[in-house]
C-alpha cells in the first residue's frame, strides 16, 4: 500500500480532514512545509490517522493481499505518519515495511551526480532509519537491511544496475525503481529492470528475487 499524502488526492472528503487538503480535496504539492505544519499541530494528527485508515479501507476493499506498507515520496519517515503505519500493521498484522535507507558509501560510487542533492538524501534519511530501526524492531515489522535505488531515483539504468548487483551486502535488500510507459526515465527504467544482461549478472552473483510477504510472511 503506497499511502499518499502529498502530491495526490484524498480518499476521505475535505470536511473529515480539512488539515490536510485544499477545497478540491488535494494534498499540498510541498511535501516538507507539509510535513513541518502537521507536525506542530497537534490536532492534523487525527486528520491523518482518519485518511491513512481510509486508503487502508480502500485497498481492503479490492481483495489483493497487502504485501508491505510504504508511503509517496517516502512521507512515512515523518514522525505522525509512521505512527499510524505502525498501528496499521500490528492490526492487520502485515508488519512489513519499507524503512527507505540506503548504504550511500556503496552506491555513490555508481554515480555521484547530483552530489549535493543526493548527499543531503542521505543524511536525511540515515538519521530516520536511526531513530525508527530499533523502533520497528521492538514492534515486530519486518524492513530490508538496505534500500537501493533511492539516491538514484529518475536514473536508474542497465548500467547502474550491473554495477550495483556486484556491490550487494549479503542479505535482504529492496531495490527501489519508477518503472512507466510515459516518459524517458520512467522507461529507461523499465528497460533496466526487463534487461537480460541484468537477469544474469542477478543468476550469477546468486542473487534471488523475492517479495516481502515471500522473505517475512
Amino acid at each position: 500500500l503506497h499511502v499518499t499524502l502529498v502530491l495526490g488526492r484524498a480518499c476521505l472528503p475535505r470536511e473529515r480532514i480539512p488539515l490536510l487538503v485544499d477545497a478540491a480535496s488535494r494534498f499540498p504539492n510541498n511535501a516538507t512545509l507539509a510535513g513541518l505544519r502537521w507536525f506542530l499541530d497537534p490536532r492534523a494528527r487525527e486528520h491523518i490517522r482518519r485518511e491513512v485508515w481510509a486508503q487502508v479501507e480502500r485497498f481492503q476493499a479490492t481483495g489483493l493481499p497487502l504485501d508491505h506498507l510504504n508511503a509517496h515520496l517516502h512521507f512515512h519517515v515523518h514522525p505522525v505518519v509512521m505512527n499510524v503505519l505502525i498501528e496499521v500493521a500490528r492490526t492487520l498484522n502485515v508488519r512489513r515495511l519499507r524503512l527507505p535507507w540506503e548504504p550511500w558509501w556503496r552506491t555513490l560510487p555508481l554515480d555521484p551526480h547530483p552530489l549535493t542533492t543526493k548527499v543531503g538524501y542521505a543524511l536525511v534519511f540515515s538519521l530516520f532509519a536511526w531513530v525508527y530501526r530499533s523502533r520497528l524492531v521492538d514492534a515486530g515489522i519486518f524492513f530490508p537491511q538496505a534500500v537501493f535505488g533511492v539516491l538514484q531515483t529518475g536514473a536508474l539504468n542497465e548500467g547502474y544496475l550491473l554495477r550495483l548487483i556486484d556491490r550487494l551486502p549479503p542479505g535482504v535488500s529492496e531495490l527501489y525503481a519508477h518503472p512507466r510507459l510515459d516518459t524517458p526515465a520512467g522507461l529507461g527504467e523499465l528497460h533496466a529492470l526487463t534487461s537480460p544482461r541484468v537477469r544474469e549478472r542477478l543468476a550469477a552473483r546468486g542473487v534471488r528475487l523475492t517479495t516481502y510477504s515471500a522473505v517475512a510472511g
